[in-house]
């Protein structure tokens, strides 16, 4: 037993406790921050995914709320107009078909994910049937893909029918 006085005893860590338990963390560390960036960016395209598949319901309920055709489209830079150009799209909007257009709703995708179609408008008629700009029934998809991160199922795919129905499938993005 310890002759010690109780005020006499060290209740403190010795060096190399200290340096074992450093150690231990940062290999905690080193393992959990890789995942962790998989995991944000995973979160990140489920979360625009979502948020496109919203856009495309909103633009369906105008559509049958207004009895008339609404547009979704890739938007100019500004926000305020549609882009007929091809590439990623960097935003969208959402918008009459009267002259002048007027905006329901807009919004920017997050730069870090790829968002591509085939296609840079999307019609929704009165009775809430896509359509593409000639009229004709459309079923067709977006793609979104994580910029950079090389993590499985890196990618998403949001499908839509000439009906309405939608749904998202996990998908792999090539390098």
């Amino acid at each position: 037993m310890d002759d010690r006085p109780l005020l006499q005893r060290q209740k403190a860590f010795t060096l190399i406790e200290l340096m074992i338990s450093l150690l231990v963390l940062l290999v905690l560390v080193a393992v959990a921050v890789p995942s962790f960036t998989d995991l944000l960016a995973r979160n990140r395209l489920s979360g625009q995914a979502n948020e496109l598949l919203s856009v495309i319901q909103l633009a369906r309920s105008e559509a049958i709320k207004q009895n008339q055709t609404i547009r979704l489209c890739k938007a100019n830079a500004e926000l305020n107009d549609c882009s007929a150009a091809s590439g990623s799209w960097q935003g969208w909007l959402v918008t009459d078909t009267a002259s002048p257009v007027i905006v329901i709703r807009a919004g920017r995708f997050d730069e870090r994910l790829i968002i591509s179609a085939a296609f840079t408008e999307l019609r929704f008629s009165g009775q809430g049937l896509i359509r593409s700009q000639t009229n004709q029934p459309l079923n067709s998809s977006f793609s979104l893909c994580a910029d950079g991160p090389a993590f499985a199922d890196n990618g998403r795919t949001l499908t839509f029918l000439s009906g309405g129905r939608s749904s998202i499938q996990l998908s792999q993005c090539g390098s």
